[in-house]
């Protein structure tokens, strides 16, 4: 998944080289959708994550902490 994340990172990096506009919401929710499904339950926990209001980067700083 790592090298999935850095490849679609380095394609958004390319596309705004050509001066072309990500939205950072954009460019994870792309990267979620490109996901092979056995990482179905990872796109779930994120979008109800998002939808509840709350940060995900906030909520991954403390299980990383903790």
């Amino acid at each position: 998944m790592h090298d999935h994340c850095i490849e679609m990172t380095n394609l958004a990096t390319r596309l705004r080289n050509l001066e072309i506009s990500l939205d950072n919401s954009f460019l994870v929710q792309f990267i979620l959708n490109s996901l092979s499904p056995q990482y179905i339950h990872f796109q779930i926990h994120y979008n109800a994550l998002r939808k509840s209001g709350r940060d995900w980067r906030a909520n991954w700083s403390k299980r990383k902490v903790g």
